[in-house]
Order: C-alpha cells, then structure tokens, then sequence
C-alpha cells in the first residue's frame, strides 16, 4: 500500500516543477519588462538631451558620470577629450563605452530584481494575481511604447539645431497614432471576450503586427557620446518575449497548476540578490564622495591654479596660480595683453571665499570626462591643492552643457577667479591681441 502511494508522489513533482516554471519565468520577464520600458525611456532622454542645441539639464552628465565610474571599476582606459594644452579634442575609445552598455544592463537588472521583490512579498494575495494577469499583460503590451512615447513628448522641440524644429505636432505623428487606434482594438476585443471567445489567429495576428511595429520604430539608434549604443537594442528583445510568456501563464492549466506557487514567499536568495542589486546602483549611480577644500588644515599648503587654454582663433592662453598666503603668479602666453610673468596679491579672506565658492560647484566631486564639449573651441581648468589632495578639472569654455548645470557652474566659478584677481589688466587688449 506504501509503495504505490510513494511513487505517485514523487511522479507529481516533475509536474509541480513545470508548473512552477512559468510562473517563475513570467515574474522574471515581467520585472525585466518594467525594468527595460523605463530604461529605454531614459535612454531616449538623455541622448536628445545630449544632441539638443541647448541642454535643459545634466542628464547626460550623470549618465556618463556613472558609466565613467564602472570603466574605472574595469580598468578600462578613458580620458577627457578636452585639455588645455592643445586646441584638438581627443575622441574617447571604442573601450569607454563599455561603461555605458554595463550600465545600462546593470541598471535593468537591479529594478527588474526590485520589482521582483516587491511581487515575491505580496504572493498569496489578490493583488498579486491582478498584477500578474491583467497588468502584467498591459505592459507587456504598452509599457515599451507607452514610456517611449511620454519621453518623445516631453523632448520632441528638442533640436539639434535652431532650424530643424519640427512643423508638425506631436500628435500628427505616426506612434501615437497608431498607439491609440491599438488601444481601440484591445478595447473593442476585450469586449467580444466578454461575451465569447476570440480565435487564437485573431489575436495572433494582433500580437505579431503590434510587435513588429513598434519594434521597427524602436529599433533606432540611441547615441550618448560619440559611439552607438547596443544594449537598447537588448532591451527591445524584452518586449515581445513578455508578451509571449504572459500568454503561456495565462493558460488555464498553468493557472491551476501555479496555485502553490502563488503562496511562495520571498526567500533568502531572491532578499540577498535585491540588497546587492540595490547596493551596486547606489554605488555606481551616486557621485563619488568629494571633501571640503574651504578649510583647509593648513593654509600654506594651499594652491589654486587656473589655466585657459587656446582656440581656432584669439583665445588668451595664461595661468594664474594663487596661494594661500594670498600671493598671485601670473603667466602669459598667447594672446594676451602681457606674456611672461606678473604678480599680484589677494587677502586671505578672499582665498577661503573662492574656496567655497568652488565647494558651493561641487568641485571636489565633479567628473569632467562627462562634461560637454565641442570642437576648436577654448578650454579651462582650475587645479585646487591642500593638505595633500589635489583635484583638478578641465572644461570646454564655451560648450557648457544645461544653463545651470554642474558644468556651467565650474565655468562660472572659474570666471570669478579672474574677477577676483583682476587679470583683465593682464589679458584684455586695447586692440588685437598679439600672438
């Protein structure tokens, strides 16, 4: 009586295991689905920002700031384009965008491990089967194109040029359009149901035209920086397979045989693989932390040094070293009213004002590989050394990214060093300046 009881039980479990695969695979892809939907989005942003004339914000900025950290991670070579030595920029590696692709996978997976949590804590419940039929289907469906769109309206007067604006609107354009003739049918459909059922071509036909439209729209190129990106391309293949697997587990007979799965609790390895998750992005996403140079321990080993670097054209080219004792050494060099050596003074008070001034820009923690930059133009770098630690960041003059931006801000504050000091009776020209 034993033994025939013993193996029927054991004959279930393989059935139990498939039982639980797709749903397992169904939580995975759609937490990679939301994930992907909202890192496609971003990356739309950014790279519009990027290529708009003029950027509204420092998106792009944070994007390469964290994308710089994981090359550093990597041993990966990247350097700033821009220096003050020479007028030519130096176009980053094919190996810096590494960076970039890591962190775009890396920051999927970590939401995608989030929301797993989050629906791993709420099993059992009814709103865990609510979301992972009825929403979960939404968004396989519209989450892609739904967040590509928001983006898309938000950006669409960004141009990369004062007369390539658009002169249509947004709306006359194609993807919402066909977006919303979509949410029509899937209306109109859900309706038949209602009332009796759809044959399987009907709503294969639908799934295959949706996917393979908004595939062909999505599948441009994002570029942040110089290089093409790929890992968009990556998150793309997320889309249509949410969907396919959605239809699997909504399968009556995969329902039923999923019930214990739907009471299965988040267990240590899913808790374990979120807190790491979450520990990699706010690592690789906050700034490095940066210290405070407005107090320094000792004053005398204060140095801040100030460079302007050349152009295609008449840029000065000059140094101003300033001490903590207040002494000021100027250096010319090209185009400027005086080459060669002059000095000055400040008060001390005034040092410590810079100081801060330049703690006020976040200086400490700027990453200048991020910063934005054009070609021929003059550059600027600003060098603080006290109490053993040296920071220096190197600037595009003129291409400055977002108004009030990170980078802006340095620019500015590197022009009230020149106020301070007065190197206009040292740079400026009554006439054209002599090379």
């Amino acid at each position: 009586m034993d033994a025939p009881e013993y193996k029927s039980r054991h004959s279930k479990e393989p059935l139990r295991r498939r039982g639980h695969s797709i749903p397992a695979l169904h939580e995975f892809m759609f937490s990679l689905n939301i994930a992907s939907a909202f890192a496609y989005a971003l990356l739309v942003y950014v790279s519009r920002s990027q290529a708009s004339w003029t950027p509204l914000n420092d998106s792009t900025y944070y994007f390469l700031r964290s994308a710089f950290q994981i090359n550093d991670l990597l041993h990966l070579p990247s350097t700033n384009p821009v220096s003050t030595d020479t007028v030519a920029r130096d176009y980053l590696s094919r190996w810096s965008q590494a960076g970039e692709e890591f962190l775009v996978l890396i920051t999927v997976f970590g939401v995608a491990a989030l929301v797993s949590l989050l629906l791993r804590l709420t099993a059992g419940t009814s709103a865990y089967r609510v979301v992972l039929r009825r929403v979960a289907g939404l968004s396989a469906l519209f989450g892609v194109p739904f967040c590509y769109l928001y983006v898309s309206k938000r950006t669409w007067n960004w141009a990369s040029e004062p007369f390539s604006m658009r002169h249509y609107t947004f709306w006359q354009s194609a993807p919402p359009i066909v977006f919303a003739g979509e949410i029509l049918c899937v209306g109109i459909l859900f309706a038949i149901y209602r009332k009796r059922s759809i044959p399987t071509w009907t709503s294969g036909v639908f799934l295959l035209v949706h996917y393979a439209f908004w595939v062909l729209v999505l599948w441009s190129e994002v570029r942040i920086n110089l290089y093409r990106l790929y890992a968009p391309h990556l998150l793309l293949l997320f889309f249509p397979l949410s969907g396919i697997v959605w239809l699997l587990y909504v399968r009556g007979s995969v329902a039923r045989t999923a019930a214990t799965w739907d009471h299965a609790r988040a267990g240590k390895w899913t808790q374990a693989t979120t807190i790491i998750a979450i520990a990699v992005l706010l690592y690789i996403w906050l700034p490095s932390k940066g210290y405070d140079f407005s107090h320094p321990k000792n004053l005398n080993s204060l140095m801040i040094q100030m460079s302007r670097g050349r152009c295609r054209g008449s840029c000065p080219s000059y140094t101003l070293a300033i001490h903590g004792n207040g002494s000021v050494e100027y250096v010319g060099v090209r185009y400027v009213k005086v080459q060669g050596s002059e000095t000055s003074a400040v008060s001390p008070d005034q040092v410590i004002e810079l100081l801060q001034k330049l703690d006020q820009a976040h200086f400490s923690s700027l990453e200048d590989r991020a910063f934005s930059w054009c070609f021929d133009a003059g550059s600027v770098s600003v060098s603080v050394s006290a109490d053993g630690k040296t920071k220096r960041v190197v600037s595009d003059d003129s291409c400055t990214g977002a108004k009030s931006g990170l980078q802006a801000q340095f620019v500015k504050s590197a022009a009230e060093i020149d106020t301070m000091v007065g190197s206009d009776r040292w740079v400026s020209c009554d006439g054209p300046c002599r090379n």
